[in-house]
């Protein structure tokens, strides 16, 4: 299986690895990796933040997300519900992933297909944590992957994957990607490391009945 973990300064790391079990259950989901069993790979990246640390997480926090095209989505997370006025659809799924991550590269075709499929009712928002690509890389990464959905680059991207992680009670310790589905605002299922396109199109009609 490949791996992947990445560890934050700021008293509280932040560590992002790939996941080998498979659990399923009411609100969540956790997925095995799509790679293969006998492959590792350990990425370590450290990252230094001057805020102080976020409030607890039952605090109403907003979040102002930025793609290469400056199209700005401001989400506000309050306990486990997401609030937008920026985003019409009503299923929104945060795909928080990295760019050096293998596991994370696979998912990227099926949250293509997704996307394109599902456009009416599904918003796909990738968040990118601890990359430093600049406009013109990740310009060329999308165009390389054929990346049809919104990938957020802000400064608060990370802040707010802390934040999630918080309100979804996950240990310091957890895969990427983590993928968050919402429905009308309410928290639906998350995975933890990459799952198969049948699991998350039966996750996304099961939503939309």
């Amino acid at each position: 299986m490949k791996s992947t973990s990445l560890l934050l300064f700021f008293l509280l790391p932040f560590i992002l690895t790939t996941c080998s079990k498979e659990n399923t259950s009411q609100g969540q989901a956790k997925a095995s990796n799509i790679t293969e069993a006998n492959n590792t790979t350990e990425v370590n990246i450290t990252q230094a933040y001057s805020q102080e640390l976020d409030p607890a997480p039952q605090i109403p926090q907003t979040f102002i997300l930025t793609d290469i095209d400056e199209r700005d989505i401001n989400i506000t997370l309050n306990e486990n519900k997401i609030i937008s006025q920026d985003i019409s659809q009503s299923l929104i799924l945060l795909n928080i992933f990295a760019t050096w991550c293998p596991p994370c590269k696979g998912t990227l075709l099926d949250l293509n297909q997704l996307q394109k499929k599902y456009q009416k009712d599904l918003l796909v928002v990738g968040v990118l944590v601890n990359d430093d690509l600049n406009t013109t890389d990740l310009r060329h990464f999308i165009k390389k992957h054929n990346t049809n959905f919104y990938i957020s680059y802000s400064e608060e991207n990370t802040p707010l994957a802390m934040q999630i992680a918080k309100r979804l009670e996950l240990p310091e310790n957890f895969p990427i990607p983590l993928m968050v589905l919402y429905k009308d605002g309410e928290l639906f299922r998350y995975y933890e490391g990459a799952v198969p396109i049948e699991i998350m199109e039966n996750e996304l009609k099961q939503a939309l009945k």
